[in-house]
């Protein structure tokens, strides 16, 4: 049983070759127990795993090796050295499939969109200071991010709960509704006498202003089909007149209809307004100067889902790779000791 591990520092040495920088560290393990083999010692605690990172921030290396080594005349006392590099070597494909690096890759897709505004900011409108109809469009760009990674277990209920779904807040350094999880992808991987998952998670970046929740380009072109009986002469947009989502019909006299009676005009009869009116904010006809003020009417709705996707742990594995360093686990933080 081991009762006390220490860190030496006297023998701490590095080195600096076309393979990456090298570090040594040297700890001192004692056991109880003179029958204590080398499976006992390396796993002390304190002392570093294989695949754990050095402890300076400033360089990431890899423990390689530790080698524990038996003083001659005290077989309770181990000196153990551990190796660390920065080339990861053939450790990360035969250690824990688990315990493995995550795969992150970068692309970008491309798609059609609709747009209201040009490079310039101009409002796209024809010459009667309208949208057009239908809207005009172009190729648009956004990032895309994969993640893959080894999993024990794939749920599919939680696929269901973030797929498709947008961030409800700050996510890897972007604002809410910007990042969208399209997919979540598990095949499972015979390893042993068992296995494990291999799940991709695709993350969407829509950098823009409004991100994955745009308005929604509504020129209140709509048809009115209601009928209203309305007096002759009176105006349908008038003030007096109760608004509604259908079209005008407007009471005119029909030129060719004959009197009722001698002395009496023909009867009015209902004609409706040729095309669909644009409006405004009250279902009125709109103005021009409401048009030339206004320019589109926007309308908001909420597309997709929100959730937390800080709980999938997927934001500290896209930070950590944006600046060349893997993933792994730092490793144990550890008291100084002085060397008796």
């Amino acid at each position: 049983m081991v009762v006390e591990t220490r860190e030496t520092f006297v023998n701490r040495a590095g080195k600096k070759g076309f393979t990456g920088d090298e570090y040594t560290r040297s700890f001192i393990v004692v056991t109880d127990d003179p029958r204590d083999n080398v499976a006992v010692v390396r796993e002390a605690p304190n002392i570093p795993r294989l695949g754990e990172g050095y402890p300076d921030d400033r360089v990431y290396a890899w423990a390689h090796f530790i080698a524990p080594t038996q003083r001659d005349g005290t077989p309770l006392v181990w000196d153990v050295g551990v190796l660390y590099s920065t080339d990861p070597g053939e450790w990360i494909e035969n250690q824990n499939p688990l315990d493995r690096p995550p795969d992150v890759q970068w692309s970008t897709e491309t798609f059609t969109e609709e747009f209201v505004v040009d490079q310039n900011g101009v409002s796209v409108k024809n010459t009667a200071n309208v949208p057009f109809d239908p809207p005009l469009t172009r190729l648009a760009a956004i990032p895309v991010c994969a993640v893959t990674r080894n999993q024990i277990n794939f749920d599919p209920s939680v696929a269901l709960q973030f797929v498709p779904c947008t961030n409800d807040h700050m996510f890897c350094g972007v604002g809410e509704s910007k990042v969208l999880l399209s997919s979540m992808s598990g095949r499972f991987e015979k390893y042993g006498y068992g296995g494990y998952w291999q799940v991709t998670y695709d993350l969407k970046f829509k950098l823009d202003e409004d991100g994955w929740e745009p308005p929604v380009a509504n020129a209140g072109l709509l048809e009115w089909r209601e009928v209203y009986e309305l007096e002759f002469g009176e105006d349908p947009n008038g003030p007096d007149v109760e608004k509604d989502w259908f079209r005008i019909l407007v009471k005119q006299r029909d030129p060719l209809a004959q009197p009722v009676a001698p002395g009496q005009a023909a009867p009015a009869i209902l004609v409706p307004t040729p095309e669909p009116l644009p409006l405004d904010f009250d279902g009125r006809k709109a103005t021009p100067e409401f048009l030339k003020e206004h320019g589109i009417i926007n309308a908001y709705f909420q597309r997709y889902r929100k959730a937390n996707l800080s709980l999938l742990g997927l934001e500290p594995i896209i930070n950590r790779t944006r600046w060349g360093r893997l993933p792994l686990p730092l490793p144990p933080a550890f008291e100084y000791a002085p060397e008796e």
